[in-house]
């Protein structure tokens, strides 16, 4: 048995983790790079059928009638200006509403509280901005019930 002798410690030669990593990195760039090709080659033939397709034929233009916008025009009627007041100053309070509710009441106070004590109990998330504002809404009205009661008397 002159040929097989034992083997050495020294005789088995074990790759060392950074070779193996490297060979690793190594393969997934050239599938990336593999991936990215077949993307890309599938993208450009995804662009050849649109030039084997034939226009059609000019088609006469239609025309464009608008509206006749009667709103320009004098009315006899008052109650066509009457409405349009009306949903001329709705629009103007929709769109001032918000800032006013803010500025001139405590939500402000309400909702700096609320945002306070969902910090304090760890919850950051929970409920939702939506529904704390929702409530310091709530809230405000509730606490403004007395002044707008005394307005309106």
């Amino acid at each position: 048995m002159g040929g097989l002798g034992a083997v050495k410690a020294s005789d088995i030669v074990i790759p060392s983790p950074i070779h193996l990593s490297q060979r690793a990195r190594g393969n997934r760039r050239i599938s990336l790079f593999a991936t990215i090709l077949i993307i890309g080659f599938l993208i450009v033939l995804s662009g050849i059928s649109v030039y084997a397709q034939t226009p059609d034929a000019p088609s006469t233009p239609e025309v464009l009638h608008l509206p006749k916008l009667t709103f320009l025009e004098g009315t006899d009627n008052p109650e066509d200006v009457t409405l349009g007041l009306k949903f001329l100053f709705l629009l103007t309070f929709l769109a001032v509403a918000p800032s006013l509710i803010m500025t001139v009441t405590c939500f402000t106070r309400i909702i700096i509280v609320l945002t306070f004590i969902k910090r304090a109990m760890g919850t950051q998330d929970l409920p939702p901005n939506q529904i704390t504002a929702t409530l310091a809404l709530f809230l405000t009205f509730f606490i403004m019930a007395p002044t707008i009661k005394e307005i309106k008397t």
